[in-house]
């Protein structure tokens, strides 16, 4: 691969040449060309480099960070500080070994979904205020974080499991460059065009295209939809691309039955002919008959199949032993980990198996459970390293890293609180039918309690007052009492204010403190929530 890299303005199907670049060293590889390139073209700053998961984005980024390493002007001392309060928030909030704690010292940064949402926001401000000149990122990009830049540097774009991007997607991400109100122009910079491995279609041109819902996607599929709904009402066994493809409507809409009454009768009927509604109908009502639970229930879990809230329901009814072990127990009880792993297991049984294998499933309780107590993440990250060791299966610090974020984001605190909410719900309804409703304890409510990751009445005080999951839990470590109330945790606060440093708090943790406190302090930050 050469060091001397070709440049053409794309107009329409014409290239027309407007210059070269030479690169300080040939590319090895793919990661590099992207890498490499990107570090030359983007010196000014501004660069969104597009990769196509996690993996790649660190990679990238640290290849730009060690390309660039002593060739940069010096950062101005503002933006030096601000550089190295960022690093300092990594290593304490996330881990000391996170490679972003290191590379963005030097103006580079990552950025993807499963990131703590306070490291996250200050990636994004430190790029929109040019202290950060690059920023590595995945397609959590196009999905809702409003970023602009001056130049987008892309090769191959894909979304999702290889699917090369889509018309819509591509411009949204390329319509960040030079987005009005932040910059007068931006540049596109696809690599390799011609390469039909990197893009199969090339660059995807501009076209309108209709919004269109998840639901209408799958209904405008009639056939296919209405044999998969007949399956389901049924009771037959279905493909995986076919659960895949239809499963989350064909809830939605077995819901909204039970819940509103026939599909012909609904909004529906402005879009489709009454004769595809009434044979839908027709099974959905096979469906709902067999469906035992209140609707208000039902629709309280509106994104769950509700005959797998009646598959959980029928299993209550079949365990003969006491119903009081058929109850989540929460942190600080002894049997509180065995038990999890059975409820995990009984969900997987009757719901579809969104905890995975007998195995996964214990994996999974643990994470749950260090979360739920209020563990930080390096702890929960150091915990799983010594386990690995313990096993003779060391791994790569990074990829713990990585595991960890994600089994944080996607099953503590999403597939958790959505099933474990569904799953006492059930089960109170079902002590309530047999009388035993006295079983259950009102106590904090176990979605809410995974979702923010706090089981103590200290730590939603300090996240009820509006700070970060982060910053809440390396402060409550520093607290002995874990009943404080609202008004007695600013009480806390305000008198240990000035020991915070001391304690080993983050600087940026210490600031969003101060603006929840009323403290005066120099450099103004957003409101962070975890939501």
């Amino acid at each position: 691969m050469e060091k001397k890299w070709n440049i053409d303005l794309i107009e329409g199907q014409n290239f027309k040449s407007i210059g070269s670049i030479e690169l300080k060293s040939k590319p090895e590889n793919m990661t590099k060309r992207l890498a490499y390139v990107a570090a030359e073209l983007g010196r000014a700053g501004g660069t969104l480099v597009y990769v196509n998961g996690a993996v790649e984005a660190e990679k990238v980024a640290q290849l730009i960070r060690d390309y660039i390493k002593d060739t940069e002007a010096a950062e101005d001392e503002d933006s030096a500080q601000d550089l190295l309060r960022l690093s300092e928030l990594v290593k304490k909030g996330v881990h000391p070994k996170y490679l972003l704690a290191s590379i963005v010292r030097d103006g580079v940064a990552f950025h993807y979904g499963n990131m703590p949402a306070l490291v996250r926001y200050e990636v994004e401000r430190l790029f929109k205020e040019g202290k950060l000149k690059f920023l590595v990122c995945t397609s959590t990009l196009i999905e809702g974080v409003n970023l602009s830049c001056k130049n987008i540097i892309v090769r191959g774009p894909r979304k999702g499991r290889g699917n090369p991007m889509g018309p819509q997607d591509f411009w949204n991400l390329a319509g960040r460059a030079g987005r009005w109100g932040t910059e007068f122009q931006g540049n596109i910079i696809c690599l390799d065009l011609h390469n039909a491995d990197a893009w199969p279609y090339g660059i995807p041109e501009r076209e309108n295209y209709k919004i269109q819902t998840e639901s209408d996607a799958a209904l405008l599929k009639k056939d296919s939809f209405t044999a998969y709904v007949e399956k389901m009402s049924s009771g037959e066994e279905v493909s995986r691309d076919e659960f895949i493809e239809f499963e989350s409507v064909s809830s939605s809409i077995l819901t909204r039955y039970i819940t509103q009454g026939p599909l012909e009768h609904s909004s529906l009927k402005n879009r489709y002919d009454d004769n595809y509604l009434k044979n839908l109908d027709g099974f959905l009502k096979k469906a709902a008959s067999e469906i035992n639970l209140p609707p208000e229930l039902v629709e309280r879990h509106a994104g769950l199949n509700p005959q797998g809230l009646q598959s959980l329901l029928d299993e209550f009814i079949k365990i003969e032993k006491d119903p009081i072990n058929l109850i989540v127990l929460r942190p600080g009880d002894d049997e509180v980990f065995g038990r999890l792993v059975t409820i995990l297991n009984r969900i997987n049984k009757t719901m579809g198996g969104p905890f995975g294998t007998v195995r996964q499933s214990r994996m999974y309780a643990v994470v749950i459970l260090r979360w739920l107590e209020g563990w930080t993440l390096p702890r929960i990250i150091e915990a799983r390293v010594k386990y690995d060791q313990e096993q003779g299966k060391p791994r790569k610090i990074a990829d713990v890293i990585r595991e960890t974020l994600e089994l944080v984001e996607n099953i503590a605190r999403f597939a958790a609180p959505r099933y474990l909410s569904a799953y006492e719900d059930v089960l109170y309804h079902y002590l309530k039918e047999i009388g035993k409703e006295e079983l259950v304890e009102n106590e904090l409510n176990i979605g809410t309690a995974l979702e923010f990751g706090v089981s103590t009445q200290t730590l939603v005080s300090l996240m009820s007052i509006g700070l970060s999951r982060m910053t809440a839990v390396a402060i409550n470590e520093a607290i002995a009492n874990s009943e404080l109330d609202i008004d007695e945790t600013l009480s806390w606060l305000d008198g240990n204010y000035d020991n915070l440093e001391a304690l080993g708090i983050a600087s940026l943790m210490i600031e969003e403190v101060a603006i929840h406190i009323g403290r005066n302090t120099e450099t103004e930050i957003e409101v962070i929530t975890d939501e």
